[in-house]
């Protein structure tokens, strides 16, 4: 299989040229994940990945052991073969890339393919947004789009070349809303449903996805999906839905959208038609606005409505409010999941001061992680924390002094590239892996103390300097942690390009994909098609930076 780029590549430029910096999931106050929504088998809409399982890493045994270890309580999902060093085998079917009804992820997959379409002639003009359409009722938001800017789809294309599913991209057969498709038929029974002749005559490039809310304190579910032929649609779209076994019916056909709902909301979704639409909405408007770049996918959550409604009640609890958003977008080697965060309660993120320290970190850091602020914001939401470590005996017994004191004014943790290659070998290291913890706090004496209860406390390597406590595997790490001499990871161009705003980041993570190569060597056989691409990957990185209003937040993936 060819893995060379037929296409030019994009014109050269500084990373995300105009995108606002931004946040994470670690920890992600303030932002919602989208609510979940029907589902059409047979057009394609945005969706949930399955989340991953409980962790299998060996926990420390004492809740001191667990929160010195420089993470929030809390389960966090296994790096694959993190455990023992080998990826699992996946069942013995045809591997293939989540689809885009139930994942973002083929999309951009898709996104690639799709290129092929500027010189067929496939995208024809840009036609209605779904928000367009959808009631100005709504109050979430989320949307796909096979047919963003040309730039999009030439940087999306580079990005994902390598993958098998790109093999024919600039063949005149390949139709990405068929190759899509196809992916679901070969896991589901779609009861004779053909793509050309049921599909292909009315099927557009976008769909839409809402929630609006309801008189009995929950939310309505409404699709857009753009149609190319009204008629057609009307005409077959409702055989379709009977026929994939679908619980959603065709509401009407109006401004080249086909909307969609259960049927025993189908009342409250016409009447919600007759008004504006969510263009009208000034809030959404000025919130998009100010996300800039939409890309593959964006969405808008307004988080003070949902937490008003009985279906989400954890968000009421958890005291958040504001309104977020989120674009999936490409510029040049960077896929960015970024995103905003406006109108918050302060006490929503973590104050920044300066930013993090991620930057002052050894140069050969794998993995890091920062967070400014941590301690206060524990305590202007201890309730909410307590709460949380109450519903976990293995961290019950922690205090609000305990966390406040390891999180301070700013907490770091960075673990050295070496420990990461030898996860990703399988092997052990040669020596002891440099790794460390560094905090600026008021009370030094107490982190040193719940680091010395661990079972390895007496072999760690720390020093306190005024309010700054530095603690170490290795004298070397230690001195890297402490001192100023050396590289540091300020001067890595691999974490600039991915965590750009660290030093206005009030959380910031950075994780050396590189480091993991040779993991992908240990893929099973049915995911070999994968290992170039998986090796062509360089780094990771996610920051949430405060705003005067909220914050800003970003995932971001560089390849080579």
């Amino acid at each position: 299989m060819s893995t060379e780029n037929p296409y030019p590549p994009p014109p050269a430029g500084p990373p995300n040229p105009g995108y606002p910096p931004a946040p994470p999931p670690t920890p992600q106050p303030g932002v919602p994940q989208p609510p979940s929504q029907p589902y059409i088998p047979p057009t394609p809409q945005a969706g949930a990945p399955a989340t991953a399982g409980p962790s299998q890493y060996p926990q420390p045994s004492s809740p001191a052991a667990r929160l010195t270890a420089g993470f929030p309580p809390g389960n966090y999902p296994p790096v694959p073969g993190m455990a023992t060093g080998a990826v699992a085998e996946p069942p013995k079917k045809k591997l293939l890339l989540p689809i885009l009804i139930g994942a973002l992820a083929v999309v951009l997959i898709g996104g690639g393919v799709a290129f092929a379409g500027l010189a067929l002639g496939w995208f024809g003009g840009s036609g209605k947004q779904p928000y367009e359409v959808i009631p100005g009722t709504a109050i979430a938001y989320l949307q796909v789009d096979l047919n963003p800017s040309n730039d999009q789809k030439i940087a999306a294309l580079g990005f994902f070349k390598e993958l098998p599913e790109l093999a024919n991209a600039n063949s005149s057969s390949v139709d990405i809303k068929k190759v899509i498709w196809d992916a679901i038929s070969e896991n589901r029974d779609l009861n004779g449903v053909n793509y050309d002749a049921d599909l292909k005559p009315w099927l557009g490039d976008r769909v839409g996805v809402a929630a609006l809310p309801n008189s009995s304190g929950s939310t309505v579910g409404v699709i857009a999906v753009q149609v190319t032929n009204e008629a057609s649609a009307k005409d077959k779209l409702p055989s379709v839905l009977t026929k994939v076994g679908s619980e959603l019916e065709l509401v009407t056909v109006k401004d080249g959208y086909a909307i969609l709902t259960d049927p025993t909301t189908s009342g409250t979704v016409k009447s919600a038609l007759d008004g504006d639409s969510l263009t009208k909405n000034a809030n959404f408007s000025a919130d998009l606005n100010a996300l800039g770049n939409t890309g593959w996918s964006a969405g808008w959550f307004d988080v003070k409505a949902l937490a008003k409604l009985s279906s989400t009640s954890g968000l009421d609890a958890a005291g958040l409010t504001g309104r977020a958003t989120y674009a999936l977008r490409f510029s040049g080697n960077t896929l960015e999941l970024a995103g905003r965060l406006t109108g918050s309660d302060s006490k929503s993120i973590p104050a920044s001061n300066g930013g993090t320290d991620l930057g002052d970190l050894p140069a050969d850091t794998g993995f890091a992680a920062s967070i400014q602020g941590g301690g206060d914001w524990v305590a202007a939401n201890w309730d909410l924390v307590q709460s949380a470590l109450s519903s976990n005996s293995a961290y019950s017994s922690l205090t609000e002094a305990d966390i406040t004191a390891v999180l301070g004014k700013q907490a770091t943790i960075g673990v050295s590239s070496d420990a990461l290659k030898a996860v990703g070998s399988g092997s052990r290291a040669d020596s002891t892996p440099g790794a460390g913890y560094k905090a600026n706090t008021d009370n030094a004496a107490r982190v040193q103390e719940l680091f010395s209860s661990t079972y390895y406390g007496s072999m760690y390597k720390s020093s306190v300097v005024g309010s700054v406590v530095a603690i170490a595997t290795t004298d070397s790490y230690l001195s890297g942690l402490t001192g100023n001499s050396g590289d540091k990871l300020s001067s890595s161009a691999k974490f600039t390009a991915v965590v750009p705003d660290y030093s206005k980041a009030s959380i910031a993570v950075y994780l050396d994909l590189g480091a993991l190569s040779t993991l992908w060597d240990k893929l099973p056989s049915s995911a070999s098609d994968y290992r170039d691409f998986l090796k062509a990957l360089t780094a990771v990185g996610i920051s949430t930076t405060p705003t005067s209003d909220g914050a800003t937040w970003s995932l971001r993936v560089t390849r080579s």
